[in-house]
């Protein structure tokens, strides 16, 4: 969730329970491949879980009653999973990379499957992108995070009572070449970002924000304006190679 997200980590991951089971398919070219599939409240029961199950009936039960008349025929789980954005997860690919939909600026981090021992799912606040390769993965981390990405696309974000707000898109018009293993300034930004990952993880660790309450806002201005500033203007520069700010500005 966005509370989670800082520029390069996640931390505090809070533990949800959701309506899906995640089964073990196998694709038309004979590999294994997890799949997400939605529940109702009587498919809960028939899986044994019957506490389970009364808990999503009475949830249905109290949608049915304040649903609105644009959703008369759409069920609680329906809406949860909302233009299947939650069964169409990808919990294959090696990598996923996020960022926060809703702030001054991206804050983009990586997350690798299988460092939990539970199911990583994501929430509505963040985009995402996924790849097998982790090079690419912190390529593009290191771009989101830069800021000369978040400045270009500033006069073009929605603005409220503090100014700048909702990153949304908008940064993804910011063109950013796709990322080649051949090319040294792509994979010096890839090695840069694992670099502010481990600072920005040993930071958190330090801290023990994790085990305590915290001002998001604070923690991750802290981080971009105090731990990183060196490391974020070395990405800034290798940006310039990599990315045609003219282009750039004329794209927005």
């Amino acid at each position: 969730m966005a509370r989670n997200m800082v520029p390069f980590a996640q931390f505090a991951l809070p533990l949800v329970l959701l309506p899906i089971q995640i089964l073990n398919v196998m694709t038309s070219e004979g590999k294994p491949q997890k799949r997400l599939k939605l529940l109702d409240h009587k498919d809960i029961q028939l899986l044994g879980h019957i506490d389970t199950a009364r808990w999503f009936k009475e949830v249905e039960t109290v949608w049915a009653k304040y649903r609105t008349e644009n959703n008369s025929n759409v069920t609680s789980i329906e809406y949860l999973n909302w233009q299947h954005k939650l069964t169409e997860q990808d919990l294959n690919k090696q990598f996923a990379v996020l960022y926060s939909a809703s702030a001054k600026d991206a804050n983009a981090f990586v997350h690798k499957r299988g460092t939990l021992d539970l199911e990583y799912i994501i929430d509505k606040a963040a985009y995402v992108f996924y790849t097998d390769s982790e090079l690419e993965a912190y390529y593009l981390t290191a771009f989101l995070n830069a800021n000369s990405a978040n400045d270009l696309m500033k006069p073009f974000q929605s603005r409220g009572l503090f100014g700048a707000r909702d990153v949304s898109k908008k940064i993804l018009d910011v063109p950013l070449p796709q990322f080649k293993a051949d090319e040294e300034a792509h994979v010096r930004l890839a090695h840069l970002g694992q670099a502010c990952a481990a600072r920005v993880e040993e930071f958190i660790r330090d801290r023990d924000l994790a085990n305590q309450d915290y001002n998001v806002g604070k923690v991750r201005s802290e981080i971009r304006n105090q731990l990183l500033v060196e490391e974020l203007k070395q990405i800034d520069e290798l940006l310039r190679e990599v990315v045609r700010i003219d282009e750039a500005i004329e794209t927005l």
